[in-house]
């Protein structure tokens, strides 16, 4: 009998979470459902409005949509103010919140013959011209997003046709007013009136009639531009692969720099560095500040154009009648010449071709030389050079006077490689050039860099002295570093005299450490 209930007990449960699980299939089904207003909603087609287009006795294009009994629209929905291609536009003038342009279009047509004697004829892309700037280059796609905009206007909604509400919809003082001519000898008229709530659009009337309606923002964005948004925003041009990427010389100007600087592309082998200093002085060249400078002289975009034709007021206003910095570039196929104002506090600055008659504003990031130093361009290194190009070096601290014999061999190869060969020796005894080499290195590496730097007063003899020669053939002068003691931390670099950056302590003692091994290794260590 106790199996038998045992049976029984367990069929209920089976049949009651059998009922659970139909039960909650059932739910998830139901609540999956379109409901019956989203079915509707899915099913219900855009309406289109019903409106009748004419052309008045001025030969200007009508809308006007039509009326019930009660003077209130009887379809409305969406439709169409106008349709004409861009192509078909004669003249387009704008005038809104930032002034007013004209554009004037012209599509030419190109006739070929084949060669059966048959007359081909293609149209051609639109060209577009800007009244009273006709020897301005426009910006790229810009007027045919106007004529795009005049040629052809939807709306989505026809919000009221009374013509008691223009103010309340932004027509008592229109955003822009755009008057559109076309190659039939008609014309049409726009007018834009307020944003819509919600980025739903812009309240438009056209024509001179009553109407407003509602268009997406994408159709009337570019009656809103200003003259300046149809200038092309490329200050210069790119240059052609080649010789003409690369200036011959560099010059800096304007009341940032205290003196005129000026580089051009280094020859000298005897440094690491592409670039040479020559004005107001010799010095080797910063390769990443250099290039950067380069970078910002062809092919520099603008982020806008805020003024033509400036006048002398003008120039006083964008401050370019006294430029904070000044570039000629000089080129094998031109001349760049560039001014630009001081950096406001966002890192804009404004720019000019010289004598030209545009002004742009630009982020400093794209034209580095308008914020650069002499300090900036220079060599990272206390002394910039190879080892390669040395004869010898004197290393003298304390009572130790190190004098090390470089010579440097070249060779090709079978396949055309060239290789070079060095050798150092010490009191006339070869040593080991992976050991002069780590030495050498530490010069040129983190602790002998140039930074941050203010002349200090330095007395007495030098703590350390290095003298690097070079080989007969290269024309270069010895250079000289001395290091002074500034306090018990702290020494001052000196190159031929000139104070150039710290060096700590620890980085010195660790010089003369690696020197004091040099003198001491064989070449055996290369090995």
């Amino acid at each position: 009998m106790a199996t038998k209930k045992n049976n029984k007990k367990l069929l209920k449960i089976i049949i009651v979470a059998a009922v659970v699980v139909i039960i909650g299939v059932a739910l998830i089904v139901v609540l999956n459902l379109p409901s019956g207003s989203d079915s509707k909603d899915s099913q219900e087609e855009v309406k289109e409005a019903k409106i009748s287009d004419t052309v008045d006795k001025n030969k200007m294009h009508q809308a006007e949509p039509a009326l019930d009994d009660k003077g209130e629209v009887k379809e409305n929905g969406t439709g169409e103010l106008i349709n004409y291609i861009p192509r078909k536009i004669k003249t387009i003038k704008v005038e809104n919140d930032n002034g007013s342009f004209q554009l004037k279009s012209y599509t030419p047509v190109e006739k070929t013959t084949d060669s059966k004697g048959k007359t081909k004829t293609e149209t051609q892309a639109t060209e577009y011209t800007l009244v009273g700037y006709e020897d301005k280059t426009m910006a790229e796609g810009k007027p045919d997003s106007v004529a795009s905009d005049a040629a052809s206007m939807s709306f989505t909604k026809i919000v009221s046709v009374s013509g008691d509400e223009d103010s309340d919809f932004g027509f008592d003082k229109p955003k822009a007013t755009v008057t559109v001519g076309y190659n039939d000898n008609t014309n049409s008229k726009f007018y834009v009136g307020d944003k819509a709530p919600n980025n739903t659009g812009y309240y438009v009337k056209f024509g001179t009639g009553k109407s407003i309606y509602l268009v997406d923002e994408e159709s009337v964005d570019s009656f809103l531009y200003s003259v300046y948004d149809l200038i092309d925003l490329n200050v210069t041009k790119a240059a052609t692969e080649g010789d003409t990427a690369t200036p011959q010389t560099v010059h800096l100007s304007g009341t940032h720099y205290k003196e005129d600087i000026e580089f051009e592309d280094s020859t000298d082998d005897t440094a690491t560095t592409n670039y040479i200093i020559t004005q107001p002085a010799k010095y080797y060249g910063n390769d990443t500040t250099c290039s950067e400078i380069e970078a910002g002289i062809r092919g520099v975009a603008a982020k806008a154009v805020v003024c033509l034709n400036p006048t002398s007021a003008d120039l006083q206003k964008f401050g370019l009648a006294t430029p904070y910095a000044e570039l000629t570039a000089t080129y094998k196929d031109t001349v760049v010449e560039l001014q630009a104002s001081k950096p406001d506090s966002k890192k804009y600055c404004y720019l000019m071709v010289k004598g030209g008659d545009v002004i742009y504003k630009i982020l400093t990031d794209s034209v580095r030389w308008t914020t650069s130093s002499l300090d900036k361009m220079r060599s990272d290194y206390f002394v910039d050079n190879k080892i390669t190009s040395l004869s010898k070096t004197e290393v003298s601290f304390g009572k130790n006077n190190y004098t090390f014999d470089l010579e440097t061999k070249t060779s090709t190869t079978s396949d055309n490689q060239t290789t070079t060969d060095t050798t150092v020796k010490y009191n006339g005894k070869q040593i080991s050039f992976g050991y002069f080499q780590t030495a050498f290195d530490y010069m040129h590496g983190a602790n002998f860099t140039r930074e941050d730097f203010s002349n200090e007063k330095i007395t007495g003899k030098p703590e350390m002295t290095v003298k690097f020669t070079y080989t007969s053939d290269s024309g270069r002068s010895a250079d000289t570093l001395e290091l002074y003691k500034v306090n018990n931390s702290k020494y001052v670099g000196v190159v031929n005299g000139e104070q150039i950056s710290y060096v700590y302590k620890t980085a010195i003692t660790s010089l003369q450490e690696q020197f004091t091994n040099a003198t001491k290794s064989s070449p055996k260590d290369d090995k």
